[in-house]
């Protein structure tokens, strides 16, 4: 942090020193309550690895499953499965000024935390329980996954598709 890092310093360390490879560049996914990655090119020596957090793992999760279902956590995701992603909703949650920031970045509490999840609850409207679960699961998954696009492929597309099916798939 003192070298202008962000977020938890040890472990991108821990990373390079477990998963480097004079061979393969790596990507070192973390989802805890707040999603970060480490990535950490082929040959890389440690300068050259780079952190950040992604945005929201299973923070805003955990909220609305605590206010909406009165538990701590989606079980294997069992309560996300049975949504539908509200795709409009994900979308505009997308769009948020976090996501467009460039690494190095760290979130917490104060991005995603509970008046995140309360926001996010009424910009779902009166969707079933469910959907709200299964589009803040796929909140957490578009994001790693438009974090990597971004990092790695800055030319590819980071539209939502319109279909629920195919941006369902690609949350489980």
């Amino acid at each position: 942090m003192a070298s202008g890092g962000k977020g938890a310093p040890l472990v991108p360390f821990l990373d390079y020193a477990v998963f480097r490879s004079l061979q393969v560049g790596r990507i070192v996914q973390n989802i805890g309550g707040i999603a970060n990655l480490t990535a950490i090119p082929a040959a890389a020596k440690s300068e050259d690895v780079m952190a950040f957090d992604t945005g929201p793992g299973n923070m805003v999760i955990d909220q609305l499953m605590q206010q909406l279902f009165d538990k701590p956590y989606d079980h294997n995701g069992q309560i996300a499965m049975q949504g539908t992603i509200l795709t409009p909703v994900l979308a505009e949650m997308l769009r948020a000024t976090y996501f467009k920031r460039k690494p190095p970045k760290t979130a917490g509490r104060e991005e995603f935390g509970k008046d995140y999840a309360k926001a996010f609850l009424r910009k779902c409207g009166r969707a079933a329980k469910q959907d709200v679960i299964a589009t803040a699961t796929a909140l957490t998954a578009h994001s790693i996954a438009a974090a990597i696009r971004r990092l790695f492929c800055p030319r590819a597309s980071t539209a939502i598709t319109s279909s629920p099916a195919v941006a369902r798939r690609t949350t489980l």
